[in-house]
């Protein structure tokens, strides 16, 4: 019975994805990449190191409630058609923490052997209540790919995501984590981008029960030509939750990232509080960086606030440092080092920092 939910469930992923418009604005433009003429991959599904749960497929009974509540939300603005082509033909699994419980994943993707096709990753989590976990997902893939995880938390539970995305330079990765949080349940998430030509990272939080947070850190480094769109959406749907968002970006060459931020409070979620934060760090007269921050409040005794940022390099920065003996490189490495690692340090996961600061390293050996 399950097995053909999961069969009835793919087709309806499939037919809002085959709906779906492809995302076309003036600062992406997915039809020109290519994406949509290439076939899908039989790369397998997703490596996962999972102690303290199980990770089953998804025809597991366990998924059909959570895929019905899936179909029922509305798509993601972001690149919406290929996140629902994810759910509809990836293999997928089932990841089920149980109540009270602590776990540690780690997740990662398979090399595909075939660079011209594109590869879909789905990964559903289902964390019990009162249990506490920590996800590490690390994107290494050299050929083009949609990965989309959707998770699910029970009442006061503690959840730590992180995320590096360092794909090939000639991938184009597309990577979502959507995150709904019961009663009093908590999401602290990072998300680092370094690699790919084009990155679009969606990170999302659906405080849908009273009193639960969600603190959405997010940093990136774009060098040559790199464009990368970073968008974080904290939807607030009950009372006294709590959301922030913050996303920093460096770009040097003639790197390029674009902010999309959107803070939504309904009506009914009453004393809601709201944060978002864009920055970007320009290296190089080249480099370039959009924030597009948008409010959609519709309940009146909430607090929301955003803040955004473009700047360069200054040059009264780069002469303290000198004075203390730094010269201009290596001053403009310690600016960009400490401005991202600040993100990374906020989000308190101290498995990431490392894989984090050796990426920041490689970046001016490009």
């Amino acid at each position: 019975m399950a097995g053909d939910f999961l069969s009835s469930a793919r087709k309806r992923f499939l037919s809002s994805s085959v709906a779906a418009a492809l995302e076309k604005n003036h600062y992406t433009d997915l039809s020109r990449t290519g994406l949509d003429v290439l076939k899908l991959s039989a790369v397998q599904g997703a490596a996962l190191e999972a102690d303290g749960c199980e990770v089953l497929p998804l025809s597991d009974a366990r998924a059909a409630p959570l895929l019905e509540k899936l179909l029922a939300q509305p798509m993601s603005a972001s690149s919406a058609k290929y996140f629902e082509l994810a759910k509809a033909t990836a293999a997928g699994s089932l990841v089920v923490v149980p109540a009270g419980a602590t776990a540690t994943i780690r997740l990662s993707y398979p090399a595909s052997s075939d660079g011209a096709k594109l590869s879909t990753f789905f990964t559903l989590y289902s964390i019990g209540v009162g249990a506490a976990v920590r996800v590490l997902e690390e994107n290494r893939l050299n050929s083009s790919h949609v990965v989309s995880s959707e998770v699910f938390l029970g009442e006061n539970a503690v959840l730590h995501y992180s995320t590096l995305l360092a794909s090939a330079p000639a991938a184009i990765s597309l990577s979502q984590r959507r995150f709904f949080a019961g009663p009093g349940a908590s999401v602290t998430s990072l998300t680092a981008v370094f690699g790919a030509s084009l990155c679009k990272s969606l990170s999302e939080a659906v405080l849908e029960g009273a009193g639960s947070s969600s603190r959405d850190n997010s940093l990136a480094f774009a060098s040559g030509t790199q464009h990368f769109d970073l968008a974080s959406n904290l939807h607030h749907r009950a009372v006294l939750t709590k959301g922030s968002s913050v996303m920093r970006a460096v770009l040097r060459d003639s790197g390029r990232a674009v902010f999309w931020g959107n803070i939504r409070i309904d009506k009914g979620a009453k004393h809601a509080d709201a944060y978002l934060s864009q920055n970007a760090l320009l290296l190089n007269p080249g480099a370039r960086a959009d924030a597009m921050p948008t409010l959609e409040i519709e309940e009146a005794d909430v607090r929301a606030t955003h803040s955004s940022s473009v700047t360069h390099a200054d040059d009264d920065s780069l002469f303290y440092l000198a004075s203390r003996g730094i010269p201009k490189p290596e001053a403009k490495k310690t600016l960009a080092s400490s401005f991202l690692e600040s993100v990374a340090e906020r989000a308190g996961v101290a498995q990431a920092l490392a894989p984090i600061e050796a990426e920041i390293a490689r970046k001016w050996l490009a």
